[in-house]
């Protein structure tokens, strides 16, 4: 029969039992019994467990020289087409309306899920490109600019518009992403000239482009975009579909 335990080993087990997950990970190592005392009164790493200290002094070099980019901040130029494809009424009461609703929730839940990036936004209306707003932090200025300017006229450009931004992303720094979001609705593009010359820029640029077409299917130079650019393409043939668009 085994004696009764004591009541200091009964509060050691209990000591033990309520430390947390990362106190039981130091109490395990006893980091603490490495220190010592210098002639001077400064605590200093004793003589311990040496091989942990030289793992974590190299595990320490190697991130310190490492160059990491997370992608946490990210640049987003969204270009709109206002072109006179948006007064279509296949959804209801029109396909501006429903995009321009969809953009301005857009704008909020952008920087809900990435509070460190900036988004601007450009639309494309009589065969020209218009920056609305610079790459900022405040979805409501950018709300605010698009209430303003909801006027639908001509011809979208996919040229124009990816001059347009890359002026301004490419003088960005690497450590943030640059990506541009078309939100298209006219089936062709009206280009002053060859637009294969601003995707080619794009893409030496280092920037994202992504393509939502609203309903019909786009000509060959939207659908393109992503392939060349590494960005991502959706056609959503109906307002339920365009609210789950990601981006």
């Amino acid at each position: 029969m085994y004696g009764e335990p004591d009541d200091e080993e009964l509060a050691a087990e209990e000591q033990e039992a309520s430390l947390k997950a990362w106190e039981k990970h130091y109490q395990a190592e006893r980091t603490w019994e490495d220190l010592e005392e210098d002639e001077t009164g400064r605590l200093r790493m004793g003589t311990g467990d040496k091989s942990y200290r030289d793992k974590r002094r190299k595990i320490a070099l190697v991130a310190a020289n490492s160059h990491v980019c997370k992608g946490m901040i990210r640049f987003l130029y969204v270009v709109l087409d206002l072109s006179l494809a948006v007064n279509e009424e296949d959804m209801r009461p029109s396909r501006l309306a429903v995009v321009s609703a969809l953009m301005y929730k857009f704008f909020r839940e952008f920087f809900s899920q990435n509070p460190l990036s900036q988004l601007g936004l450009v639309v494309t209306r009589n065969g020209i490109a218009e920056r609305l707003t610079e790459l900022s932090g405040n979805p409501e200025a950018h709300i605010a600019a698009l209430k303003e300017h909801l006027d639908a006229a001509g011809d979208m450009s996919i040229q124009n518009s990816l001059e347009q931004v890359q002026s301004s992303l490419a003088q960005l720094p690497l450590y943030g992403s640059r990506e541009v979001l078309f939100v298209v609705s006219a089936l062709s593009t009206c280009d002053p000239g060859n637009v294969h010359n601003a995707i080619n820029a794009a893409k030496n640029a280092k920037i994202r482009v992504s393509v939502v077409a609203v309903a019909a299917e786009m000509v060959w130079q939207p659908r393109m975009l992503p392939s060349v650019v590494l960005g991502l393409t959706s056609r959503v043939p109906h307002k339920n579909k365009l609210s789950t668009c990601k981006c």
